[in-house]
């Protein structure tokens, strides 16, 4: 009985915390949106940045204050303390997939209409007015990884982000925006469905638009070799870049971009294009270098391979990420290539010269 009475006490307090989390959650984005100045928006940000059950939290209340702003009017808005409920109940949903967020919607909209009937006092009109006029914030926050480590979060529109090792990138969000600034490595994305906001990812001068799918994108850094990749594992992506080039990628096609050159459209099976966040890096049939491209980042050493001339070589097998350099030994003996270090991480690749008999 005492352990029943212990167990009660304990879930009682947890509730409270949640609920006086987001309770402040919510007080802060209010005042965002009734007036977004750099003061409030510090708040915000750093009171977001204290745990991930605060940045939970304000995650919540940005989804559901962005709701709230899409009812017709001032009288259709519920109550404190059903935004309260409301918000609860989402926070305490695991993934905020799309046919959630539908749900919730649904729910916010019943809510305020009953609410609305309710109601003897019709909104002042010189609120709704001023309503008009606010401006959506935009909610900034970076997200990295490091190296031989991975990361995974909820994005605050419920999206999906991966990062491979050593990544890096910056977001933007608001009421009419979602863009994504990959700043280093590889990011791997599934986008709740949003035609009024599309999901927009740049990475150097490429851009990839999508309105709800599942793709890579991968920045390969300035050297001998700097190029920027896209794959699709579900739905379609546009790629631009500023010569005003484009191209659309359906599932399981995947191209490169390099000094503002698009490569040939490729086929590949969605397990290569996302094996790498279970760890793994699929090759059927890849051409030789894309295949030391896509290796290279786990690798202890950067690739010259601008001395490789046949281009015909391909690369099969299923290899470890957490094992490239034996990974790339394999490779360069299947191949036959040789090695010669320099700068003390990189390899200049050579196909061995032919013995004659």
């Amino acid at each position: 009985m005492r352990n029943y009475r212990k167990d009660r006490a304990k879930d009682r307090a947890g509730k409270e915390t949640e609920r006086e989390l987001h309770k402040q959650a919510l007080a802060l984005v209010d005042a965002v949106y009734e007036r977004e100045s750099q003061e409030n928006l510090e708040a915000l940000d750093g009171w977001r940045q204290q745990s991930s059950r605060h940045e939970q939290a304000v995650s919540t209340a940005l989804l559901l204050r962005s709701t709230l702003e899409k009812l017709p009017s001032e009288s259709s808005q519920p109550s404190e303390s059903r935004r309260l409920k409301i918000g609860l109940w989402w926070m305490r949903t695991e993934r905020l997939q799309a046919p959630v967020f539908a749900s919730i919607t649904v729910l916010v909209l019943v809510s305020g209409l009953i609410w609305s009937s309710n109601s003897s006092n019709p909104a002042d009109p010189l609120v709704k007015e001023s309503r008009n006029h606010i401006t959506s914030p935009v909610v900034t926050q970076n997200y990295n990884s490091a190296y031989r480590k991975q990361a995974e979060t909820l994005l605050p529109d419920g999206s999906k982000l991966w990062l491979s090792w050593s990544s890096e990138v910056e977001i933007e969000f608001s009421d009419t925006l979602r863009r994504v600034s990959l700043k280093r490595g590889s990011a791997g994305f599934s986008v709740v469905s949003d035609e009024d906001r599309p999901f927009v990812v740049q990475a150097g001068q490429v851009t990839t638009t999508v309105t709800g799918t599942e793709f890579v994108v991968q920045l390969r850094p300035a050297g001998f070799d700097a190029r920027v990749s896209v794959g699709v594992i579900e739905g379609s992506v546009r790629v631009a870049e500023p010569s005003n080039q484009t191209v659309r990628l359906s599932a399981d096609e995947s191209v490169s971009i390099a000094d503002g050159t698009f490569g040939e459209v490729r086929q590949q099976t969605t397990g290569e294009i996302g094996a790498w966040r279970d760890g793994l890096l699929i090759f059927r049939q890849r051409p030789l270098i894309d295949a030391l491209r896509a290796l290279e980042p786990y690798s202890s050493y950067r690739f010259d391979t601008t001395r490789l001339w046949d281009t015909e070589r391909t690369v099969s097998g299923t290899f470890f990420i957490d094992q490239a350099d034996g990974a790339m030994l394999s490779i360069l003996e299947a191949q036959q290539l040789e090695t010669q270090l320099v700068d003390t991480n990189t390899l200049i690749l050579r196909h061995r010269p032919l013995s004659r008999p």
